[in-house]
């Protein structure tokens, strides 16, 4: 979808603003049932080792730590072993200096979680705003995606991986820090926010709205509203 005006520069701020708050209430209005943006940082299982088939449906998480994201592992507090090692930090490791003397490895995260009835013709998507160094998603024991740069952000369509409403979904993700890093101190873990949107298979894609101004001058200007959707709905 594709909107071309001109307008009085002197008006320009004034009626763009109103007739984007028209569109998107209206929008609001027709997609009421939506929900975009849920906080999804809440009881997250985490356990700090190499371990492997942690990814399966049937894996058995009750004992270990529960906590909430945003979670870097790297500085945390861990207990003192020797006189080379004070909180997060190891000084006799091999390239220490080079990546702030702190740890890296690997570790997971799993979380538990049901969809409502009324959510069960939905597309849901998830969304991280950022996971250091290296991320491998699984739902419900599939792997679904990998990410192997930590400083951006990423969204997945999980819907056909989800069980039926009202069943348990698990999302695991297994996160890598392989110490040689770029910087100084990287980061370790799901070091940023995750959300989840439940939308209507018709939907405008996250960041899936573009503003530009081609044209300006001291009367007139040019802008262009472009507006990406996304359709789900199966063709017959």
């Amino acid at each position: 979808m594709r909107i071309q005006f001109k307008i009085d520069a002197v008006l320009i701020k004034g009626m763009l603003s109103i007739f984007l708050m028209s569109f998107f209430f209206n929008v609001q209005a027709q997609l009421s049932d939506i929900k975009r943006n849920i906080n999804f940082n809440e009881g997250w299982k985490f356990l700090n080792n190499r371990i492997e088939n942690v990814e399966k449906v049937n894996y058995d998480d009750s004992q270990w730590r529960t906590i909430d994201l945003p979670h870097d592992i790297s500085v945390e507090d861990l207990p003192v072993q020797d006189s080379t090692h004070i909180g997060p930090f190891f000084k006799g490791k091999d390239n220490s200096g080079d990546v702030g003397f702190l740890k890296g490895g690997t570790a997971w995260y799993r979380k538990h979680f049901t969809l409502e009835q009324k959510d069960q013709n939905k597309q849901v998507i998830i969304n991280f705003d950022g996971i250091q160094s290296e991320a491998i998603v699984f739902i419900n024991g599939i792997k679904i995606a990998e990410h192997k740069y930590g400083y951006t952000p990423f969204n997945l369509n999980i819907t056909p991986y989800l069980t039926e409403a009202g069943e348990e979904n698990i999302i695991a993700i297994k996160v890598i820090n392989p110490e040689n890093n770029s910087r100084w101190f990287a980061g370790f873990g799901i070091y940023r926010n995750v959300n989840l949107s439940i939308l209507n298979p018709v939907h405008i894609n996250d960041w899936g709205v573009f503003i530009t101004t081609s044209q300006i001058s001291q009367k007139n200007a040019t802008i262009k509203l472009a507006i990406q959707t996304a359709n789900s709905v199966p063709s017959n």
